[in-house]
């Protein structure tokens, strides 16, 4: 019968702890040594559940269902990445100028829109990467005690391509998991603190700036997922977050660096 390997049911287990653990400890950190606020995290959280899970779905049932065969032929690719990347990036950076304009106006502070990128990012690890590594680990258990052998003796053929199609997967696809949805959470920080620059201090160049970004970074993935391996991609995308996170840090220390007589960078 199928087994999982021990090694691929760690992996899983490091992705499910990352996805549970590295938002809270992120959390506490920033209110407990930065003094910023739970209010803010709740409002990126909130906002992300709004204009991504929700906003952003209703469009894509409006346009996959109108354009479906069109957007799933291979040929199509680069229609179907742009139009997903586009779609992301304007829903959730509109979702957050809305929300540091409107809702977090009164307290709208650099720790603030850190805290916010949080909630945005912290949110949708716990959501994607938590619940996905828990079902991966349940099946596998599964897997591995025969929970599921009458199924596959039964013919299901739903149960045992999902069976397959896990035994199969490399081990270290599954620990991919985690590192994905701290590059992502990472990502969304440094993009709602773009957005704060952008509402708090009218540099409108930093909302454009986190559109294009976000854009880039969701549609080239699409893109190139079909031509490279995932491995491939996602160093590329912890790169990306790198190099972004070291300008919003020089950003972040030029703004304390501002506010505080006699400090130089």
């Amino acid at each position: 019968m199928y087994q999982i390997s021990g090694l691929s049911i760690g992996f899983i287990g490091i992705s499910l702890i990352l996805c549970l653990t590295v938002p809270v400890f992120a959390v506490y950190y920033m209110k407990r040594q930065q003094g910023a606020t739970l209010r803010s995290f709740l409002i990126g959280m909130m906002t992300f559940i709004f204009f991504a899970l929700i906003a952003e779905q209703a469009l894509h049932m409006l346009v996959l269902g109108m354009f479906q065969d069109y957007m799933t032929d291979p040929k199509h690719l680069l229609v179907y990445a742009m139009y997903g990347g586009l779609a992301a990036a304007v829903f959730e950076e509109t979702g957050r100028f809305v929300a540091m304009k409107y809702l977090m106006r009164n307290r709208l502070y650099k720790k603030e829109a850190l805290m916010y990128g949080l909630g945005h990012g912290g949110v949708e690890a716990i959501l994607i990467g938590g619940i996905g590594s828990f079902s991966n680990l349940a099946t596998a258990l599964s897997i591995n005690s025969g929970a599921l052998d009458a199924s596959i003796a039964a013919h299901d053929q739903n149960i045992i391509a999902a069976v397959e199609q896990m035994v199969a997967m490399p081990s270290w696809q599954f620990l991919l998991v985690g590192v994905e949805r701290m590059a992502a959470m990472a990502l969304h920080v440094c993009l709602s603190y773009l957005v704060y620059r952008a509402v708090k201090h009218g540099r409108v160049e930093c909302f454009w700036a986190a559109l294009l970004i976000h854009f880039l970074v969701d549609a080239v993935t699409v893109f190139l997922a079909a031509k490279l391996p995932v491995l491939v991609i996602e160093i590329g995308i912890i790169l990306v977050d790198c190099v972004l996170a070291f300008f919003v840090y020089r950003m972040y220390q030029s703004e304390v660096a501002a506010e505080v007589p006699g400090i130089t960078l």
